[in-house]
């Protein structure tokens, strides 16, 4: 089993599209090195959305719940 992580991005050209990577670490080092690219317009200048930085952070927050009895 591949767990895979789908992360909304958008280009300089203000585009928004899907990608998926396997966890978050990869997905920023890929736009970094300019590996992630627009399919629409070839950008490689990539952000994450806000949607996206928001999943992450529920993500990351889930770790550190805390059930009490």
């Amino acid at each position: 089993v591949i767990n895979m992580i789908k992360y909304s991005l958008i280009c300089s050209e203000e585009h928004n599209f899907d990608a998926w990577f396997s966890d978050s670490k990869t997905c920023d080092e890929q736009i970094k090195k300019s590996i992630v690219e627009c399919p629409l317009c070839g950008s490689k200048k990539i952000k994450k959305t806000i949607r996206a930085i928001l999943y992450a952070l529920y993500l990351l927050s889930s770790h550190f719940v805390c059930k009490v009895n």
